[in-house]
């Protein structure tokens, strides 16, 4: 890092140019940068369970569906869906939604199929018909209200709840978000009549989620640039340094971003705390840099003779810390998010971004423009009385915040027995969040969440044989009674309703035909008058059925106890050559909690064995690398103990406090004892080695954390509630690590070279 300086200092102006270059280079990335959410944002295009998805709807005829759904009972718009005006607001918008590219199909209460009995069989009839409202529509609308096609789906058993269905020809999130921004474009003018309206499906979850941090971002990092401002002028009372470090974290974050950009990677509802965070760790280097440069520099117009005595004395230590916070940052790719994984790359680059600017960019402006003036804000007395106060209680007290610390630590190993792995839907959107609100109201129709289901039959099984039939309504009744799932679908329904209205609307014939031709003929019957109800449930070929299940919104275990129940029922009762995969968000959800658990652990284990390994290496101490962990793993203990005790679950945001913690945390440390070793090396005696070390780096460490702090704390006022506890945990464990490097670290050292001598050296 000293070279770095010195190379700065004299070619300011070659090294200014490149710098400016590789900025602008970085920048230049910056417009391919684009957004993406949903499942496939956390986890990546490859990933084995979204390939498995995208070829389920792909099979079952194209993406999830954006249901549109509105309701009659508090409104003056209409009184029930069937309605003349609310019947024709329903056929207006299926006729502008159908319109759009990658619509398949759009269903509503006007423009969908309703089978009804006749002396034929049934008819075919529609609510709409030649774009007015059928004469008999109050006759309609009771066979509607029975009819197990539209019940769930279209409408609510009373009435009062409808929907327009836009059946997605895709899975492509982008081009689905210009529909469901037509729908809602499109609903203006109801909307305007007082019908309130709820948009669901995953679509409506990615676009919503996507705006809502948008605006997050819009206030969070003006927020968080503001705080650090205030931050470096209240320790340096100079505007001039304010705008030299924001341009060092500026730097950083185009560095970063850009790179994102140059390499395809979307940001995601993670990526959102990139910003902040790169923020406040890349402004901790320059905080070291000029507080010492501050306490060396005696003489106000002799800026630049101190600038490469500065990074002397903090270029290793500021090197190791940044090196040991992009470690911790890294492990993330060990793990199977690629969301997470993309983010722990980023910022680590943004990370060693700022510390070559800090060494570069921030000297060299120094010596072109000086500050005219540069000084500590609060007094060294100030700070030296505090700190003295602090060796002063560490050292008379050592025995008791030892043990203090370690009752804490058992304490929190009881509470991380406690803490769960699970993506809470509400939880971590927060309660305001339009997607929560929409997702609850749907449940007026069905259950939003599904376990979905894929059968594939043998050549040698034929779907309308009595044999496979029986299988899957048994199968179908199987599933609904387990405990946490609801109603299984399937095309037994518009299979058994079909043969009920060819006999009469006499419900003891809901059911297949006994025989194989029967149900031939039941298949091409609804081929040719309602195709819709079958495609969805049966491929072409009539070798795959698909079951889709609602689901409650349970927890990770209970989930795992579902799936392993309906395992053992295919293993114990279904035909060995059956072929069965699950899907839909029921087992998106579980798959994802359990890469999040497996995210925890993994990264963990690698940030903390990779921080030590380093830190032993860089102060050629294994004793004082595991002096170094005490303060750094004991914070993370005591976060993670606190969430199991409160409940707060480990969610994709939470998942990451481990590693980011360990990373940054151990940056005090590094900088306290690396002082420390150095007036060993010296020849002082490690008491009065620790007390020197404390009063040398005890206020830029204080300085740093309190920046740190208040920057995570800024993410409080996130509407992701994810980002909010994210934040709020991180800023406590920051907290905890404080005191303990300037309090327990101390008191250990004080332990272990003898407390009377502790209590001299430090009087």
């Amino acid at each position: 890092m000293t070279r770095l300086t010195e190379i700065s200092l004299t070619y300011p102006r070659s090294v200014l140019t490149a710098l400016v270059m590789v900025t602008v280079l970085f920048a230049a990335g910056l417009p391919r940068l684009e957004t993406d959410v949903g499942y496939r944002a956390f986890l990546g295009e490859e990933d084995k369970e979204v390939r498995k998805l995208d070829d389920f709807v792909a099979r079952f005829g194209g993406g999830f569906p954006i249901a549109l759904i509105w309701s009659c009972a508090d409104t003056s718009f209409c009184s029930d869906v069937f309605e003349p005006k609310a019947l024709r607001m329903a056929q207006d918008l299926s006729r502008t939604l159908e319109l759009m590219p990658g619509v398949a199909r759009v269903e509503s209460p006007a423009t969908s199929i309703l089978l009804t009995p006749s002396s034929d069989g049934f008819d075919v009839r529609y609510l709409v018909e030649n774009g007015e409202v059928a004469s008999d529509v109050s006759e309609l609308s009771t066979r509607a209200k029975i009819d197990p096609l539209w019940v769930g789906g279209l409408i609510s058993a009373d009435g009062q709840v409808g929907a327009v269905v836009v059946e997605l020809a895709s899975t492509d999130m982008r081009a689905n978000q210009e529909i469901f921004d037509a729908a809602q474009s499109a609903t203006t003018k109801y909307k305007e009549q007082g019908v309130e309206f709820h948009f669901v499906g995953e679509v409506v979850e990615a676009t919503v989620t996507q705006r809502e941090l948008g605006l997050d971002t819009a206030t969070l990092i003006p927020a968080m640039v503001g705080l650090i401002a205030v931050i470096i002028f209240a320790l340096f009372r100079s505007s001039l340094v304010v705008v030299y470090s924001l341009l060092v974290v500026g730097g950083a974050l185009v560095w970063g971003f850009g790179l994102m950009g140059w390499l395809a990677w979307p940001q995601t509802p993670i990526s959102n705390t990139l910003a902040p965070l790169v923020l406040v760790i890349g402004i901790c280097d320059a905080i070291h840099f000029l507080s010492r440069y501050v306490a060396l520099n005696d003489d106000p117009s002799a800026y630049e003779n101190v600038l490469v005595q500065v990074s002397r004395e903090v270029g290793a230590p500021c090197l190791l810390t940044s090196v040991t916070t992009a470690v911790g940052l890294l492990s993330f790719a060990t793990t199977g998010l690629e969301s997470i994984v993309h983010f722990g790359v980023i910022a680590a680059v943004g990370v060693l971004s700022a510390l070559i600017l800090t060494f570069t960019l921030l000297p060299l402006l120094i010596k072109m423009v000086p500050p005219k003036t540069l000084e500590n804000g609060i007094s060294s007395h100030a700070w030296e009385d505090v700190l003295n106060q602090l060796m002063k209680t560490s050292s008379r007290r050592a025995p008791i915040i030892v043990l203090t610390s370690l009752i804490l630590a058992g304490i929190s190993i009881v509470g991380l027995g406690r803490l769960r792995v699970d993506v809470d839907f509400e939880q971590m959107y927060g309660e305001e969040s339009e997607v929560v609100q929409w997702w609850r109201f749907a449940e007026n129709l069905r259950k939003p969440e599904t376990l979905e289901i894929s059968i594939r039959l043998p050549e040698h099984f034929d779907l309308e044989s009595h044999e496979v039939l029986d299988e899957i309504d048994r199968f179908s009744k199987f599933v609904s009674g387990v405990p946490g799932l609801g109603p299984a679908h399937s095309f037994l329904e518009p299979f058994g309703w079909t043969r009920r209205l060819l006999h009469d609307d006499d419900p003891a014939f809901n059911r297949p035909a006994p025989t194989v031709e029967g149900n031939a003929e039941l298949m091409l019957l609804l081929s040719l008058q309602q195709a819709s109800a079958l495609s969805n449930w049966v491929t072409l070929d009539q070798k795959n059925v698909r079951i889709s299940v609602e689901a409650d919104a349970i927890s990770k275990k209970e989930r795992s106890i579902v799936e392993n129940e309906i395992e053992s029922y295919i293993e114990e009762e279904f035909p060995e050559d059956w072929v069965v995969e699950f899907t839909g968000s029921f087992v998106l959800d579980l798959y994802l909690n359990n890469l999040l658990q497996q995210t925890q652990i993994r990264s963990f284990a690698t940030a903390a064995i990779a921080v030590f390994v380093i830190v032993s290496l860089f102060l050629r101490s294994i004793k004082l690398g595991s002096l170094a962990m005490i303060p750094t793993l004991l914070p993370v203990v005591a976060v993670m103990g606190l969430m199991g005790f409160a409940d707060i679950p480990l969610d994709v945001a939470n998942a990451m406090i481990a590693a980011v913690v360990i990373g940054i945390v151990v940056d005090d440390a590094i900088h306290l004892l690396h002082v420390y070793h150095s007036k060993k090396h010296e020849g002082i005696a490690p008491i009065e080695a620790i007390g020197l070390a404390v009063r040398a780096v005890g206020r830029p460490i204080v300085t740093t954390s309190t920046a740190l702090i208040c920057g995570f704390l800024t993410l409080t006022v996130s509407t992701w509630q994810s980002l909010v506890s994210f934040g709020l945990l991180t800023a406590l464990a920051i907290g905890f690590a404080l005191v303990a490097d300037l309090v327990l670290l101390p008191a250990i050292i004080f332990l272990l070279n003898g407390s009377s001598s502790a209590r001299k050296g430090v009087s």
